[in-house]
């Protein structure tokens, strides 16, 4: 049998103070009436956000609008370039012909790459701008609810946070929605 070390003893008092401070309901400091710490949802936030959903929808469909010319631009390389082999392989051009060929078409090609990259990293700030915005109102709003209710502490949760449980009580996700929305 093991014998009973300091540690132990330690660990079984933290155990009965926390059992008990649990079930008598004292030193509950953080319930929503005045409570120290509180919580807001960023998943829920996203999804009930009106400005963060229009936006979110309007780069959607900026990336679609990019993503539909960019494939139509490269359909009509690869188009050229199939012309241009065809002629090739048919004898039609000379070995200088195709040489200036094959240069205009690599800047072509160069060109499709580089636009390509261009646009990713225009809709890349944008989202990037989207999300700034977002989280500049989230704090102006966090700001207030601080001064109303004198809160500690205000942490972000998510499903990939690293806080494994929060008490309802401790949500204030809807109250800062409600206030997000009707703001604009």
């Amino acid at each position: 049998m093991k014998s009973i070390t300091p540690v132990n003893i330690l660990l079984i008092i933290a155990v009965v103070v926390l059992y008990i401070l649990h079930f008598t309901g004292k030193g509950e400091s953080t319930t929503e009436n005045g409570g120290d710490i509180y919580y807001v949802n960023i998943d829920t936030l996203s999804e009930k956000l009106i400005f963060f959903k229009e936006k979110q929808k309007e780069l959607e469909q900026k990336e679609l609008a990019a993503d539909q010319n960019l494939r139509e631009k490269s359909i009509a390389l690869e188009k050229e370039i199939t012309a241009y082999q065809r002629r090739a392989q048919g004898g039609y051009m000379t070995p200088k012909q195709m040489q200036a060929e094959e240069q205009k078409l690599g800047a072509k090609q160069q060109a499709l790459m580089a636009e390509r990259d261009s646009v990713a990293t225009m809709l890349m700030m944008e989202s990037q701008a989207i999300n700034d915005k977002f989280m500049k109102k989230l704090r102006k709003e966090i700001d207030g609810f601080h001064k109303l209710s004198n809160a500690k502490l205000i942490l972000a949760y998510s499903d990939q946070s690293n806080i494994l449980h929060a008490d309802k009580g401790m949500d204030i996700t809807k109250k800062i929605i409600e206030k997000m929305n009707t703001e604009d």
